[in-house]
């Protein structure tokens, strides 16, 4: 449940996270993962499935259930709520800059 909450967070309401910008969040997920300490991008490419630059919730929810039989579910759950922290932190500050470029 926690997965699909922060696939939403990170898709900011579309139905997939843009590789380039899932590949921003491996910092955090490299805490729990040797895969994103070493590659974030093999690691985002070995997610995406079905090959189109995407990860839609299915291949996100995937990869977090494989991390977690690997490291435990508290591991990931902890990291997962890192991300969804910073993907919001980040849209609301996205969000001010577009409000302050209208000022202007």
């Amino acid at each position: 449940r926690l997965a699909k909450q922060v696939f939403a967070t990170l898709a900011k309401g579309e139905d997939a996270i843009p590789l380039e910008d899932f590949k921003r969040c491996c910092t955090i997920l490299a805490q729990v993962s040797d895969d994103f300490a070493t590659e974030p991008g093999q690691a985002a490419d070995r997610m995406d499935l079905n090959g189109d630059a995407r990860i839609d919730q299915g291949e996100f929810v995937q990869e977090v259930r494989s991390i977690g039989n690997l490291v435990g579910l508290r591991k990931v759950m902890g990291a997962m709520q890192q991300v969804a922290a910073v993907a919001a932190d980040f849209s609301a500050k996205a969000e001010a800059e577009v409000v302050e470029e209208e000022a202007s």
